[in-house]
């Protein structure tokens, strides 16, 4: 076996293992059995509400990515684009081997359309780098809520305009051809991002949970920035240890400590559900190229 087929084999493995291992850690701080609880617990109205916000942020997502996709001279429908959108969800989740949800849209699209695999790289990459600033925006924007230092509060508020100006420079400067589109994607990722911190938000109102639940929402925004790297598999593990860092750092109580990690494993069960429909365009793809 040559060195690129070791990698890409060995890739799946290392992602199993480290997810296992922040598992493992999670769950040794805190009782399964109790979190299991607490997921048990959960009232179905929030949590089909949950489940709609998701589906929602992940169609305005696809449709964020359109945005970028026309941007580098790639006509596609909405439709054909949600397809492949909910196809990439599924590999990323359930194939997560040698070729992964981005890498598959950029193979098929390459393959399919004539647009420079530079483009549709350059594109997907800054989709989601787009998330990753919504979400610290967010983050800031909602520390002056928290009981902390007037000075971080200050801060907090100082570095919104200051983390939107430096995108725009570097898009700027590096990618100009898709600066046109830069407040459309921004507000795009607002959206998407607004709408999953409403999932996370219907979640803790399933298991009844009221108190603190802006610091609640800022440790799941947080959270889903170390999620977005691709080091564990899908996510799994790398919020739960987010929310028992954190937890442990705050010197959260047991219950908020099962209340946090049942958010983050409800959450990750919404991405499963959601993600598992992919495999309809999997086993049949010219279901993804109608429409």
């Amino acid at each position: 076996m040559n060195t690129k087929k070791f990698i890409i084999a060995a890739k799946p493995v290392l992602k199993i293992i480290i997810s296992a291992a922040l598992l493992w850690f999670v769950f040794s701080q805190i009782d399964f059995a109790d979190v299991v609880s607490v997921i048990g617990s959960a009232n179905i109205f929030w949590i089909l509400s949950a489940l709609l916000f998701f589906i929602i942020s992940k169609i305005i997502a696809a449709y964020r990515l359109n945005t970028f996709f026309k941007c580098a001279g790639l006509n596609i429908s909405a439709t054909y684009n949600l397809k492949l959108y909910l196809l990439g969800m599924f590999y990323n989740l359930f194939l997560p081997g040698g070729i992964g949800g981005d890498a598959y849209k950029v193979f098929l699209l390459n393959k399919t359309h004539v647009v420079k695999t530079k483009d549709l790289v350059w594109s997907t990459l800054l989709d989601r780098v787009t998330g990753m600033l919504a979400l610290i925006v967010l983050i800031f924007a909602l520390i002056p809520f928290l009981p902390v230092d007037k000075y971080i509060k200050i801060t907090s508020v100082v570095l919104i305009p200051i983390s939107i100006f430096i995108a725009y420079i570097v898009i700027k400067i590096f990618f100009k051809k898709y600066e046109k589109v830069f407040t459309l994607t921004n507000l795009q990722s607002m959206g998407v991002q607004l709408s999953q911190l409403l999932t996370a938000y219907f979640i803790l109102l399933s298991f009844n949970y009221y108190e603190n639940t802006i610091l609640f929402i800022v440790i799941f925004l947080i959270s889903s920035l170390v999620a977005i790297f691709p080091f564990t598999l899908g996510g799994a593990g790398a919020r739960e240890f987010t929310f028992v860092l954190v937890g442990n750092w705050l010197v959260f109580d047991m219950p908020e400590k099962q209340t946090a990690i049942a958010l983050g494993l409800t959450f990750y069960l919404i991405t499963l559900t959601v993600s598992f429909f992919g495999i309809i365009y999997h086993f049949n793809l010219k279901k993804i190229k109608s429409g």
